[in-house]
């Protein structure tokens, strides 16, 4: 039972019930005719990829990891290669399934994400400057992966891929500022180990100026875009919790008090992510 629990936090099982979330949010909201059978497919591939990934860069952080947030694996290094390779030869299985049933070409969108995860843990972890925006990205990814999908089956409603292209960005835009928030977290280990990331090459006080433009350009796009997230209400909450992220993200010294913005910036994703249905079933 230790080692279940242990391989939930491993895959980081609330991250992947996030994106399961997600792509199924997209589903009922914006293509609502989808085939349940390529919906589950897509989340399954997509949840094995994203769990190799988190694998994979706790197989390169194996020492980093223990500094950082003081703790030693309950898995060996070699348990946690072998378990990143049952996921990919998984994944890899049913991309091909998916792909062989739909369009060969399809299987990029599956390879992407699958190469793009080993160069992050191998390298771009080292330089998050631009590793930030990769992780950022295939966050994106899984959500456009299913306007990619449909290029194949013409089955989805007027104007839904305009609106989904902003719920990506959305999507996007959030990680993008959860992962910096992160990087300040984990600076102590990150330093140590020589990582390039913004708060180290920038230092705090200018790394938490920039966070805070993030998040203004994020409500001016929640405020203006005319995105699905038409009621005033709504807006009003996204103001208010950003409003108090930003006075405790320069209130914040300990990485105890960065752990616990990461937290909240994951729940004002979170938000994000499930307003469609409120637009949805009004």
């Amino acid at each position: 039972m230790d080692k279940l629990f242990a391989f939930l936090k491993l895959v980081r099982f609330p991250n992947l019930v996030m994106l399961v979330l997600v792509q199924v949010i997209t589903v009922i909201c914006f293509y609502p005719s989808f085939s349940l059978k390529w919906s589950i497919a897509i989340s399954f591939t997509t949840i094995l990829i994203a769990a190799g990934g988190y694998v994979i860069n706790d197989i390169q952080d194996f020492e980093l990891d223990k500094l950082n947030k003081n703790i030693v694996s309950i898995f060996s290094k070699n348990e946690l290669i072998k378990t990143y390779k049952i996921l990919i030869i998984i994944s890899l299985i049913s991309s091909v399934y998916i792909s062989t049933l739909t369009s060969f070409d399809f299987i990029i969108w599956f390879l992407i994400p699958i190469i793009v995860l080993w160069l992050y843990a191998y390298f771009f972890s080292k330089y998050k400057l631009i590793g930030n925006i990769i992780i950022s990205l295939l966050v994106a990814e899984s959500i456009l992966i299913i306007i990619f999908f449909l290029n194949y089956h013409q089955d989805f409603l007027p104007n839904s891929n305009y609106t989904l292209l902003q719920y990506s960005l959305l999507a996007f835009w959030f990680n993008y500022i959860r992962e910096i928030v992160k990087d300040i977290e984990d600076i102590e280990g990150d330093n140590a180990f020589e990582r390039k990331t913004i708060p180290i090459l920038f230092g705090l006080n200018k790394t938490k100026i920039y966070v805070a433009i993030l998040f203004k350009i994020a409500l001016i796009f929640i405020w203006f875009s005319g995105f699905y997230i038409s009621f005033i209400w709504l807006k009003v909450i996204f103001t208010i919790l950003i409003s108090i992220v930003l006075f405790l993200l320069f209130k914040a010294k300990q990485k105890q008090d960065f752990k616990n913005l990461s937290l909240q910036i994951k729940l004002i994703m979170l938000l994000g992510l499930l307003s469609p249905l409120l637009f949805y079933f009004s």
